[in-house]
This record gives structure tokens, C-alpha cells and sequence, in this order.
């Protein structure tokens, strides 16, 4: 039987990317095209807000759930951009959500194929637009963080990618950071304690310890952040620190006096990570107990190998390893030590997090296979 040439792999994987991008970027246009969209009160507030932004441009966006405290203005700013040309929103979802899902996403995790190979990719990418399809024709704010939480991993994973930049590169994760705080706050302060914690986690673990690369790198990723949120610290020179005072106020009053600043109540404790772990479920679309106990198997197996030394990661592997497990841990600390509410929505992006997990099991499962074989 004669092997198929490389050209043929080609063409045969580019044809697989256009069905497997293609199909559902249609069912998304088609919904979006006839206006099966969500229209609730904050979308149609925020594209007023983006509307009154054309006449007179503002330098905060919409307020958040903590009191006096606004987002940036970055998700005001993209609608006000679509909404020159037409104030119909289905365009609005068309090109601040549809077209980034179905172009940039799939480019950026393709990226990861170095690491998990191509048939790996394909799946990550069918279960993340099967399950979350509503990031890419749903107009809400918290709706671009994962494909902004997608793009920071990139940056900081992959040393080879964007090389002419050099250091700045570090600056960029903290952009991408501070942008994932605009559009998600909750979830974003988890993503930026999670980067802080891998760069130092990471700086100390490296064969040869440098202070100075680590506190260059720490410098960087907080410049990022700055640049972010210079709109915002332009607003609180001119109104008197007003949110940085509430901020404050904020956070002494949950983690120092253990006291929340909102009357209601959202989940707590148990509830947080039983909602943190039922992201798989719905990444899997499997039931949870199957999800429970394949996880367990998992979990259980990858030790034993781990103890036998079967089991070899490079480097780029336990990187990656170590800055998801660094996010999960700076998320679970936002959430489990607030006791502000936190809500079902702040676990819009953790999927990222499980989905590239997924991507390494299916890495070790396969290694494992053709091992035997």
C-alpha cells in the first residue's frame, strides 16, 4: 500500500480545517445573520453606552458588580468602532465576537499543535466551538476573556514565537492580562496572581537562578498591566481616585475584616470548586460522575508513571503544566478568599484551562499507545 506524500497530509488537513472550522462558523452565521441573538439589559446597555461613547468619548466602560468601581472602557470602545458604520447589533456580534472565534482562535490554539500535534488540535478545537459556541454570538462583556486568556498562555509559553521583540514579549502577557481584568474582572485578577505566581515559581526553578531576570520579568508584566489601565488611571486623576479608594476599601474589607462590601450572596466554598470542576463536564459533554471517575483514573495513572519514571516531559510540557496550575491556583485564591458573591460566570475561561490539560492527556495517552504498540 502506497503512503501518502506529505503534500497529500497537506491538502488532506487543510480540507479536515476548512469542515471542521467551516460547518460551524455557518450554523453561527446563520443565528447571528437572523437575529437569534441575546438582547438583555446589558448588551443593549452597553451598545448605549458605546453609542453616547461616539459623541463623547468616555475613559471608563460599564459598572461592575462591586459598588463604584467601573471596567475599563476597552469593550465600549470595540462596540463604539462597529457602531460607526451601523448601529445594527448583529453586526456588533458579527465582528467583535463571531469572526475573532472562528479566525484568531483557531490560529492561536493551533500554535499549541508543537505540543500536542495536529489530530490533537482538531479535537480541542470541535469541543471548545461544540460547548461554548455562545462566546461567538452572544454580545456580553465577559465573552472575549477566553480567547484573550488563549492568546496570553501563547505569549508566555512559546519563547520562539514573536523573537524580534525580545523582553517586550513579557509585556505583552501583562497587556493581555490587564485586557482579560477589562473584559472579566473577577476571573482576571485570578489569571494576573496566577502569571505572577508562575514567573516566580518558574524563575526559581530554572537551572541557573537569576534575581535580576526574575525581577525584569515580574517589572515587564506589571508594565503591561499599567499600560492597560492607563485610561483608567487618567479618569481617577481627574475624579479624585474615587475607584482606587473603593478598590481598597474592597479588598481590606474581604481579606483583612473577612467582610463583604455587597449585600448578596453568591457561591461559596464547596460550591466554588464543585462549579470550577463541572467546567469539564461541559467541555466532555459527559456526565459528571463519568467525568469524576475517568479524572480519578487519570489522575491515579500519570503518578504511578510518574513514580516508575515512565513518564518523561519536556520542557515546553511542564511549562505548560506549571502555568496552568499557577492560574488554577490564583483563581481558587480570588474566589475562595473574597467574600464578595462570586457568580457562575466568573468560570467563563477556566475551560481554556481544561482544555489544554485535555490536549496533554491525549498527549501522554497517545505516547503511551504507541509505546505498547
Amino acid at each position: 500500500m502506497n503512503r501518502i506524500s506529505k503534500n497529500q497530509q497537506r491538502v488532506l488537513y487543510i480540507l479536515v480545517l476548512v469542515l471542521v472550522i467551516g460547518l460551524p462558523f455557518i450554523f453561527v452565521f446563520r443565528d447571528v445573520a437572523i437575529g437569534a441573538i441575546s438582547f438583555w439589559y446589558d448588551p443593549a446597555r452597553d451598545l448605549l453606552l458605546a453609542l453616547a461613547n461616539l459623541k463623547n468619548p468616555t475613559l471608563i466602560g460599564q459598572p461592575a458588580g462591586i459598588p463604584n468601581i467601573f471596567y475599563g472602557p476597552y469593550w465600549i470602545w470595540i462596540l463604539s468602532l462597529v457602531l460607526i458604520f451601523t448601529h445594527d447589533p448583529r453586526f456588533a456580534v458579527f465582528f467583535v465576537l463571531t469572526l475573532p472565534y472562528f479566525i484568531i482562535f483557531p490560529l492561536i490554539l493551533s500554535r499549541f499543535s508543537k505540543i500536542f500535534g495536529k489530530a490533537t488540535f482538531i479535537c480541542l478545537w470541535l469541543l471548545f466551538i461544540l460547548s461554548f459556541s455562545q462566546y461567538s454570538d452572544q454580545l456580553w462583556n465577559p465573552h472575549p476573556a477566553p480567547l484573550l486568556f488563549l492568546i496570553l498562555i501563547y505569549l508566555a509559553l512559546f519563547k520562539d514565537s514573536l523573537k524580534k521583540l525580545g523582553i517586550l514579549k513579557t509585556a505583552l502577557v501583562g497587556i493581555c492580562a490587564g485586557l482579560v481584568m477589562n473584559f472579566s474582572l473577577s476571573f482576571g485578577m485570578g489569571v494576573a496572581f496566577g502569571m505572577v505566581l508562575f514567573y516566580l515559581l518558574d524563575g526559581f526553578t530554572e537551572h541557573k537562578f537569576s534575581p535580576f531576570k526574575l525581577f525584569k520579568t515580574l517589572t515587564l508584566f506589571i508594565l503591561g498591566l499599567v499600560i492597560v489601565f492607563l485610561p483608567t488611571i487618567f479618569f481617577e486623576f481627574r475624579h479624585g481616585f474615587q475607584q482606587t479608594q473603593s478598590m481598597i476599601f474592597t479588598f481590606t474589607q474581604s481579606f483583612l475584616y473577612n467582610s463583604a462590601v455587597v449585600g448578596q450572596v453568591g457561591l461559596r466554598g464547596d460550591s466554588i470548586i464543585l462549579h470550577f470542576v463541572d467546567v469539564i463536564n461541559r467541555v466532555l459533554r459527559i456526565p459528571a460522575k463519568m467525568t469524576f471517575i475517568l479524572s480519578l483514573f487519570s489522575l491515579a495513572y500519570f503518578i504511578k508513571l510518574l513514580k516508575e519514571n515512565k513518564l518523561k516531559l519536556d520542557v515546553a510540557e511542564q511549562k505548560l503544566l506549571l502555568l496552568l496550575s499557577s492560574v488554577v491556583i490564583g483563581i481558587l485564591f480570588t474566589y475562595l478568599g473574597t467574600k464578595n458573591p462570586v457568580w457562575v460566570y466568573h468560570f467563563i475561561g477556566v475551560e481554556i484551562i481544561f482544555l489544554l490539560l485535555l490536549g496533554f492527556v491525549f498527549l501522554q495517552l497517545s505516547s503511551i499507545v504507541f509505546s505498547i504498540v
